[in-house]
C-alpha cells in the first residue's frame, strides 16, 4: 500500500485542476434529459410530478447532487449515463440556478 502511495503522490501534486462545467452545456443537457419529467429553472412542479430543479435546491446543494447523479441508483429515474463532463456541465447549471435563487 505505502508504494502505491508513494507512486501516486508525484501524479497527485502535477495534476491539474478538475475542469469546471459549462453551466450552459449543462442547461440543454438538463433540458434534454430531465425536462420530460422536471420542471427546469425556478417555478413548481404540479401535484404528483418530480420536483422541480428549484425545489431540489432548497433541500439539496449542487455538491449533493452531484453525489446523487453519480452515485446513487435513482429510484423512479431512468438510467442515467452521464459521462464525466455531462456530470460538471449539469452541476455548473444547478451551482447558477442556486446563486440566481439567492
Amino acid at each position: 500500500m505505502a508504494r502505491v502511495v508513494l507512486f501516486l503522490m508525484p501524479l497527485m501534486l502535477f495534476a491539474g485542476p478538475v475542469a469546471a462545467g459549462d453551466a450552459e452545456r449543462g442547461e440543454l443537457t438538463v433540458i434534454d434529459w430531465c425536462g420530460g419529467c422536471h420542471v427546469i429553472g425556478t417555478g413548481q412542479a404540479p401535484p404528483g410530478r418530480p420536483p422541480a430543479f428549484s425545489t431540489i435546491l432548497q433541500i439539496m446543494s449542487p455538491a449533493s447532487i452531484e453525489h446523487y447523479l453519480s452515485w446513487e441508483r435513482h429510484e423512479g429515474m431512468p438510467a442515467l449515463a452521464l459521462e464525466e463532463d455531462d456530470l460538471a456541465d449539469i452541476v455548473a447549471y444547478f451551482e447558477r440556478l442556486n446563486a440566481a435563487g439567492d
